[in-house]
């Protein structure tokens, strides 16, 4: 927006952070081609010593030793999400000055969408008293002529635009799963001559609804991210000492930490907090009136399944600077067209995110999914001028569109359905050219059968 010549006023919950580097309170994201396209458009370089260019996935089968790489992820980045944030608001500072303030623990309170001013309060934690100096308040009042509601999944601007309008409605989907963070050391059992790929590789621990990621940080160190399911025998509303942990790491990720976990990781997880699993929020509009516009999870968040909750912020962010590019002088007309192109295409992300991967019941993938899958990349690779591969592996694309991505994918389930019925068609031809006195035998069984249960009937 100010590179377009806006003053911009930004309100930030959180208190400021000079410092960019890396964090052990939060977790890592993986940036794709659509986040990475989008940074680059805004101007926005990442420091080539904060990140990690990811060279595919390990996966760590449940016999110790016993894993499986694939070049999946290659291309994208790793890096951690404070990073992240403090990266672009330095180079929002020293790109434009004043013409973009940060406004730092300042809470949205309320907003009045006749007379578009929003009110703010003062922020210093959930249970902390603000303290104020003499003559300072504990509330400011600011007008606006675009609101950018960029508040995430818990959005006050998208409620306060629920409150007031009767024909704007929110759905939201929760995945009952829930993770903790934790600081993994370097992880041993890089084949030989590998050992670089494997440090910069996205580790991945599949058990069952239990499963633990691990995008890689500069170091060689990885950050994870252990998610359990809401309820069952390994859950974090149970696990609340030390040695509880042990033995979930001991029965499910044993590998983890190269032997036994060390004791002030145990007692760091158990005292951590367990955060939800993620939410899936479709709106009906993602602007409102002629003067609010929503983006990011305030506007369209996704479960984190596929990876695509960072990236489809940021393209949403380059979506709207290239609409208000092309409509600079009609802002009523950039926002009913940014609505009207963008909506698709978040609203689709959101179905594929659910689509197979994640859940309660459907956290690691469901069979029929998987399936669909494995048919269809067995065709490509038979055929590989004739068939492209698997259409879901295009999600980090940024040059498909997530709705192309869906249509794709529903041309596969048709194709994956044919071959599957075709099969079944062919085998029972053979059997029946083949075999017919079988064929006859099981036929009778089956009538012997029904006649059976029909006279107990």
């Amino acid at each position: 927006l100010a590179a377009l010549g806006w003053s911009v006023d930004v309100y930030e919950r959180r208190g400021a952070s000079n410092k960019v580097g890396q964090s052990a309170r939060t977790y890592n994201v993986v940036l794709n081609s659509r986040g990475l396209d989008a940074l680059k458009y805004g101007g926005v370089k990442l420091d080539d010593e904060l990140i990690v260019d990811l060279s595919g996935t390990v996966r760590h089968g449940e016999k110790t030793g016993s894993v499986f790489s694939s070049s999946a992820f290659g291309g994208s980045v790793a890096v951690n999400r404070a990073v992240l944030a403090a990266t672009i608001v330095r180079e929002a500072k020293e790109k434009y000055g004043d013409s973009i303030r940060f406004h730092f623990n300042k809470s949205l309170s309320s907003v009045n969408f006749n007379t578009q001013t929003a009110v703010f309060e003062r922020f210093e934690g959930e249970d902390v008293c603000p303290y104020l100096e003499d003559g300072e308040s504990l509330y400011e009042e600011a007008r606006y002529d675009l609101l950018v509601g960029a508040d995430g999944v818990r959005s006050r601007v998208r409620n306060a635009i629920a409150e007031e309008s009767a024909e704007f409605n929110v759905t939201q989907v929760v995945d009952g799963m829930k993770y903790k963070s934790i600081m993994l050391p370097k992880l041993a059992g890089s084949p030989a001559g590998f050992e670089d790929e494997w440090s910069r590789a996205f580790h991945t621990w599949s058990r069952g609804q239990c499963s633990l990621l691990a995008p890689p940080n500069p170091d060689g160190t990885h950050t994870g991210v252990v998610i359990l399911p809401a309820e069952g025998e390994w859950n974090w509303d149970d696990i609340l000492a030390p040695q509880q942990v042990d033995k979930l790491f001991a029965a499910k990720f044993p590998d983890a930490f190269s032997g036994v976990m060390p004791a002030r990781d145990s007692v760091k997880l158990a005292k951590q907090r367990a955060s939800p699993g993620g939410t899936t929020t479709t709106v009906s509009s993602m602007v409102y009136r002629d003067s609010v516009v929503l983006i990011g999870d305030a506007a369209h968040s996704c479960w984190p399944s596929l990876g695509q909750g960072a990236n489809v912020a940021l393209e949403s962010t380059h979506a709207l600077r290239v609409t208000f590019e092309e409509l600079k002088d009609d802002l009523p007309k950039a926002l009913e067209t940014f609505n009207r192109l963008r909506k698709p295409q978040v609203d689709a992300c959101g179905r594929l995110s659910m689509s197979g991967f994640g859940g309660v019941s459907r956290r690691t993938i469901s069979g029929l999914f998987f399936a669909r899958i494995v048919i269809i990349n067995l065709i490509h690779k038979l055929l590989p001028t004739v068939f492209d591969r698997p259409a879901i592996f295009e999600v980090s694309n940024s040059m498909y569109s997530y709705d192309e991505v869906e249509k794709m994918m529903r041309q596969e389930n048709l194709l994956a359905t044919t071959v599957v019925f075709g099969t079944i068609c062919a085998v029972w031809y053979f059997v029946m050219r083949n075999f017919p006195g079988a064929v006859r035998a099981v036929g009778a069984l089956f009538k012997s059968v029904g006649t059976a249960m029909m006279g107990a009937a």
